[in-house]
């Protein structure tokens, strides 16, 4: 399932020029508390996954596809 929309990712990847875990939490965190969360998944998830991805030591994705796909698979992991 598409819980994190593509754009948004592409939007933050955008934003988020140093490429590491860490700084995409902050932009993520910047974006919810101005935009809120995307339809699709409660914004607590959505800062879970981030999380979880930073906590396993899984690398920093090389293209905004990539980060979808990583942000998707883990929601899906967190609320099964």
């Amino acid at each position: 399932m598409q819980y994190v929309p593509t754009q948004l990712s592409q939007e933050l990847w955008n934003a988020t020029p140093e490429h590491n875990w860490a700084a995409f939490f902050d932009r993520l965190q910047e974006h919810l508390e101005k935009n809120g969360g995307p339809q699709a998944v409660h914004p607590t998830f959505l800062l879970q996954s981030v999380r979880g991805l930073e906590n396993a030591g899984t690398p920093y994705p090389s293209s905004p596809e990539d980060l979808n796909g990583l942000l998707n698979a883990q929601i899906e992991k967190i609320i099964g």
